[in-house]
């Protein structure tokens, strides 16, 4: 069960209603910390905590990540939302194996999504342009699930493309028309091997239950692609 200095949730609960006959209830996990204006963010909405919150941990004992309950009073006026009551929400540890796979995978997401939107730019034949646009569909409504799945969770997921990645977007954008034509494609057929391997190994031995059901759902929509590519490859 869940406690807040040392007395139950339900206790907690006794105490905001005296606080505010109408405070409001959100479970999130903090996505930013702001030490010196002491507010935190859980999806687009912002709260303050005073420094010695009595009704939860302290404000200096939260981070980023942290799986929380907050109770606060609607404020009409300003964005920010006063907090009543803080609690933290128990997470069970996630294993390494799906850290890893969360994160590959939306690194992947997103370059996949990005390079489409540079195939839109850059790209000529009209099979290739084709082929960006469901890169950007397909993994965009992928990237916002697995987004999902790592905010329950308390994965902190990278939100920018990794050093190697952004090293192949750069190459790939100073090229145009048939010569971004072929090195897209390539790349394309080369990554979603090695996507498919990855999520396949994920759906058959993952141990976090929503994640191999992840995996397992966008196997189909991987093969699919790669066989894209691969046609788009031999023309």
């Amino acid at each position: 069960m869940t406690r807040v200095l040392g007395v139950t949730t339900a206790l907690a609960l006794a105490v905001v209603g005296t606080l505010s006959a109408q405070a409001d209830e959100v479970t999130g996990v903090i996505t930013k910390i702001d030490p010196a204006a002491h507010t935190f963010r859980i999806g687009d909405q912002v709260f303050t905590a005073a420094p010695n919150n009595t009704v939860g941990p302290a404000y200096e004992d939260l981070k980023d990540g942290d799986k929380i309950t907050v109770f606060y009073e609607k404020n009409t006026s300003e964005a920010i939302s006063n907090a009543t009551s803080i609690t933290k929400v128990a997470q069970a540890a996630v294993a390494q194996q799906d850290l890893n796979f969360a994160t590959k995978a939306a690194e992947g997401g997103l370059m996949e999504v990005q390079l489409g939107e540079l195939a839109q730019q850059q790209g000529k034949h009209e099979q290739v342009l084709q082929f960006g646009k469901r890169m950007i569909q397909d993994h965009g409504k992928a990237n916002d699930k697995l987004s999902t799945l790592a905010e329950q969770k308390g994965i902190q997921l990278p939100r920018t493309l990794p050093e190697d990645a952004q090293q192949k977007y750069g190459e790939l954008q100073q090229l145009s028309g048939t010569g971004f034509d072929k090195a897209y494609i390539d790349e394309m057929v080369d990554d979603h091997e090695k996507d498919i391997a990855m999520f396949e190994k994920q759906a058959m031995s993952g141990e976090d239950p929503d994640l191999r059901a992840f995996a397992g759902e966008m196997l189909p929509t991987l093969r699919e692609h790669l066989e894209l590519a691969k046609r788009a490859q031999s023309h």
